[in-house]
């Protein structure tokens, strides 16, 4: 997942916006391309974007930022992507359990799926996997990130950090500026107040964390 944020467009401090381009890709798939012949082409594609919620902590979207600035917007993306990935996996492993409980599987379980995350924001890397103490407007939301990650890894995801070209002038065939570019897209959206598959980080917390990791 390419992942992305933005502050004020146009010079307006109230825009601030967060987004992410997902790629899907069949692990068996992605493996047999190794040989360098290129990835296969994605499962799925999607762009996912929203505003960095500040003011409403009631909000099932609110991921603990309390100011609006370019670090709060590339960190907020996280956050979204960490819960998407974890309910999906959580509703796998629970079909996964049901087949096995059906006599339709031998034994249940998954083998690890793996999350890219491709960044081009080095603070965000740096707060989310511990490199770094948070700033104060920021304890909150990076705490979100890090807990939201052993979250992952505890459901047997993954997590790869892989640091790309923000806004380069790499080739427009380079695969890493395609991606940062729908990324940077999607934030744009994310500023200007539109939304496209929001996750309920607040929610997801609430109803999840502290529970088995493993159980649905």
């Amino acid at each position: 997942m390419y992942h992305d944020g933005g502050y004020g467009k146009g010079g307006d401090e109230m825009k601030c916006g967060w987004g992410y381009w997902i790629q899907t890709f069949e692990t068996a798939r992605v493996t047999a391309a190794a040989d360098g012949t290129g990835l296969p082409a994605a499962a799925l594609q999607e762009l996912c974007y929203g505003s960095v919620i500040v003011d409403d902590m009631s909000d099932p979207r609110y991921c603990g930022c309390i100011v609006r600035s370019n670090n709060t917007a590339e960190l907020s993306a996280v956050p979204h992507i960490l819960v998407h990935c974890c309910t999906l996996r959580r509703q796998q492993l629970g079909a996964a359990r049901q087949a096995y409980h059906d006599g339709a599987a031998a034994a249940w379980g998954l083998p690890p799926a793996t999350l890219i995350l491709a960044y081009d924001s080095a603070y965000t890397h740096e707060q989310c996997t511990g490199r770094l103490v948070p700033a104060a407007t920021n304890t909150t939301v990076i705490a979100v990130c890090r807990r939201l990650l052993r979250e992952a890894e505890s459901l047997g995801i993954d997590v790869t950090w892989v640091k790309v070209r923000g806004h380069s002038k790499a080739a427009a065939t380079d695969a890493t500026v395609i991606g940062n570019t729908w990324a940077d897209k999607a934030a744009d959206y994310g500023q200007e107040g539109r939304s496209r598959k929001e996750r309920s980080v607040a929610t997801y917390i609430a109803d999840w964390m502290g529970l088995p990791g493993h159980y649905v």
